[in-house]
């Protein structure tokens, strides 16, 4: 691969600068990095970024339930060998060191993103930052850098030659803060920017190689680039979550170390946090310029040695109520109650911006038992949106108010008209002026009456203002024109609100059967149109019309109307091309139109004898076995076998079954060969719609079942009876209840053993196909005659003692 690699390289500067980095940065076990797109080196900087020493994590892990020697492969500086394959368990378990997960290729899990919080006001504004999980953060080792990048002991760089000589050299910066160039020699590069650096190297590099030179001319050009940055051992001490000595990359910057040691703590300064180098006060960074406005002007980077340190926080005060975002802030010497309501955001629309109120600790001179321990002080604003620069002190409560939930002057029109809804009220409102705002009358207003709900401002109640007679149109000039007070609510009707739901109903031989609304003017043919027309079989003489009386005295309901249809009720084409069934007839068109009535009820009755066909089925040993439709009603098994070609000559009519599917009648008993012998009988059923007749095929065998000793198929025997299979399969086990002992045949039927008298009992006879089924004895059944004979002599003791007390007497 090196091979390859620089005779690309040969060929042209943009194809080495790939491989040149390829050659520089994969060691060993980062070139076997296909562990799910993450490389073991990324864990080892998220396990630094944790601030934690190898003992601390060992613990951290064993609390979490997760192996102590876990992460010990990407412990120390050395090379990672041996490391354990990326598993959700390993790349989760970050999490306990409060480092970010890393999350191999193919290993991602959803989480859906959390419910947007709402502001607490009794929570410190920015503490949240660093404790989120994936808000803490490390400068990766490798990328690009700026000009302006000082180099420095650790730093790993690349130059890279083309043109007349073609080259690539790996420079790393010794303690000492050299470089050694190959033909060049040794470069002092400490605490140069890599643009002075670049200057550097252009003149020394001129001295070697005469191609090098400033102008278009030159035919060797050169190019430096940063491959991996040192680290730097800086302290984060303090207020801060995890205070102590971090490896941060050389770039990062004070946000960075902030991040790496969890942020301030709730005792920690956010407004003033100290930057020192080589004891003194370098710089201080406000990090509200950085939480409020994303100013990160002020945010130095931290060399090796610097310290970052989070004081004690100064002034705090809490503000709640309407303002953006409520919550406590830190203020910084000289800052007022304006520099804290723009800290929170500023006030919301619904703010009254007529004063503050702020609850603050009585002074100490002021501090007596009977006294409180605060004091209330109202800031006037004057209805600015600005507030005024007054003084705030430690452990203030400021409270802006919000506007009163009530509406003032409004008035709300509802009802039958085009706009309804909610107006401004002025002391000359008038009724007409309202309506007209809202855009008139609907069409069918009842004008009648209108309605005015007025407030009665003594209690608070509402009493009714009738309005009597409106005009046809709001532009027309009002009987009665009411002058409108605040809250009114006024009510304008519409006469459809009146009126009933008056429907009509069909039902019979129509496709979508039902209740639909009345119109004025309909007709039999329109509603039999809205039910998408007539079925097949339908009666096309006459329908039958269910209409509310004139005349109730005598009890009656309903009147009974026959109403003639005809031709022209048959939607789907006209007279020549219409498709009749079979036994149908439909009459000319001379049927008149009959208008209906609100209520009617209208049934399209159905062609006397008229239906299609029955369908039943048959199958086993029969010639012909399958679906048939029945010929007449009264159509017969006898008749149906017969239409099958008869009985095969295995067939089995003994056994044959009838599954009535109407009326759910389940399994039928029938004694077919009785019924073949005998057509017409009383046992030739009539056949129904959904039939299936089964005729087995002959099976000379009975299954003996249950409490035997073997259960066992025998083969039948002419007029052997139950006792002869019992003992072909072994006899009754000692849990045979023989009084239970039941023959199901082959057609579904079923006998059990029966007692004629004390002494005998009557066995039903296996035939062909039958099973023999020996039920067990059932616990509950059993008769316990060690409690039968102890009560006996209980009673019998009992009787005995009586009887030597009356012979005593």
């Amino acid at each position: 691969m090196t091979r390859s690699c620089l005779s690309a390289g040969m060929r042209s500067m943009l194809a080495i600068v790939p491989c040149v980095l390829l050659l520089a940065f994969a060691t060993p076990t980062q070139a076997q990095v296909g562990l799910g797109g993450v490389s073991p080196e990324l864990i080892r900087q998220r396990i630094q970024a944790s601030g934690l020493t190898p003992d601390q994590i060992r613990a951290r892990l064993r609390e979490a339930g997760y192996p102590p020697n876990l992460l010990d492969a990407y412990m120390g500086s050395g090379p990672i060998s041996g490391s354990p394959p990326l598993t959700p368990d390993l790349t989760e378990s970050l999490s306990v060191l409060n480092a970010p997960a890393v999350v191999p290729d193919g290993l991602e899990k959803y989480v859906p993103p959390p419910p947007p919080e709402q502001p607490d006001p009794d929570v410190l504004f920015g503490l949240d930052v660093f404790h989120r999980p994936t808000s803490q953060f490390q400068p990766l080792l490798t990328g690009p850098v700026p000009g302006s990048y000082k180099l420095g002991p650790g730093d790993v760089l690349v130059l890279v030659l083309t043109g007349d000589v073609e080259a690539v050299h790996t420079l790393e910066v010794t303690r000492e803060g050299f470089v050694v160039i190959p033909q060049v020699g040794q470069l002092f590069v400490n605490t140069l920017t890599l643009d002075q650096f670049r200057s550097v190297l252009r003149d020394r590099l001129g001295r070697v190689y005469s191609g090098i030179r400033g102008g278009a001319d030159a035919t060797t050009r050169f190019d430096l680039s940063v491959a991996r940055v040192r680290t730097n051992q800086v302290s984060v001490i303090g207020e801060v979550t995890r205070p102590g000595a971090y490896q941060l990359a050389s770039v990062a910057t004070v946000l960075n170390a902030l991040y790496a040691a969890g942020g301030p703590t709730e005792r920690g300064n956010f407004r003033r946090i100290e930057v020192r180098r080589q004891g003194k006060i370098l710089a201080t960074f406000d990090l509200y310029d950085y939480l409020l406005r994303g100013d990160t002007g002020n945010d130095i980077i931290l060399e090796q040695g610097d310290v970052v340190f989070v004081p004690v926080h100064g002034t705090r005060a809490k503000i709640k109520g309407e303002v953006i975002r409520p919550g406590v802030y830190e203020l910084k010497p000289g800052e007022t109650l304006s520099d804290l309501i723009e800290a929170a955001g500023g006030f919301k629309p619904t703010a009254a911006l007529d004063r503050v109120s702020i609850s603050r600790i009585a002074p100490p001179d002021q501090r007596r038992p009977d006294a409180p321990s605060r004091i209330v002080v109202d800031v006037p604003l004057g209805g600015s949106q600005k507030a005024v620069p007054f003084a705030i002190e430690p452990g203030d409560v400021v409270t802006v108010f919000g506007l009163p939930g009530a509406r003032r002057a409004v008035v709300e029109l509802k009802g039958n008209v085009y706009s309804p809804g909610t107006y401004g009220w002025t002391p000359d409102l008038t009724l007409s002026q309202l309506i007209r705002r809202a855009g008139g009358f609907r069409p069918a207003t009842y004008s009648g009456r209108a309605h005015i709900e007025r407030l009665n401002p003594a209690d608070s109640t509402r009493y009714l203002v009738h309005v009597v007679q409106l005009p046809a149109s709001a532009e027309e000039p009002f009987p009665n024109d009411v002058a409108l007070q605040d809250y009114d609510i006024v009510t304008i009707y519409g006469r459809e609100e009146f009126r009933a739901d008056r429907h009509v109903t069909i039902a019979g031989m129509v496709n979508e059967p039902g209740t639909y609304p009345f119109r004025e003017g309909m007709t039999l043919r329109d509603l039999i149109l809205m039910a998408r027309g007539l079925k097949d079989g339908a009666f096309l003489d006459s329908a039958e019309v269910a209409r509310l009386p004139h005349d109730r005295t005598d009890g009656r309901l309903a009147s009974r109307l026959r109403v003639p249809l005809d031709s022209s009720y048959i939607f789907e084409g006209d007279s020549s091309t219409y498709r009749l069934l079979p036994g149908l007839s439909i009459p000319a068109r001379t049927a008149p139109e009959f208008e209906l009535e609100p209520f009617d009820h209208i049934t399209i009755l159905k062609q006397p004898e008229f239906e299609l066909q029955r369908m039943v089925k048959i199958t086993g040993e029969v010639r012909f076995p399958g679906t048939y439709a029945l010929l007449t009603k009264d159509e017969r098994l006898s008749e149906l076998v017969a239409r099958a070609g008869g009985l095969l000559p295995t067939g089995f009519p003994e056994g044959a079954t009838l599954h009535r599917k109407r009326y759910d009648a389940g399994s039928i008993d029938i004694e077919l060969a009785k019924v073949l012998n005998k057509p017409g009988g009383r046992g030739d059923l009539t056949l129904m719609p959904g039939d299936s007749l089964h005729i087995p095929e002959y099976n000379p065998v009975v299954r003996v079942i249950g409490e035997v000793n073997s259960p066992v198929s025998v083969q039948y025997k002419p007029g052997a009876g139950l006792d002869y299979y019992i003992a072909n399969a072994g006899g009754y086990t000692r849990n045979a209840d023989k009084s239970r002992v039941s023959v199901r045949y082959a057609n579904g039927s079923a006998k059990v053993v029966s007692r004629t008298m004390v002494l005998f009992r009557s066995s039903p006879s296996p035939e062909p196909g039958s099973t023999v089924i020996v039920p067990a004895i059932n616990p509950e059944d059993r008769t316990d005659w060690s409690s039968i004979f102890t009560s006996i002599a209980q009673i019998t003791g009992t009787l005995g003692t009586l009887a030597a007390i009356i012979l005593t007497r």
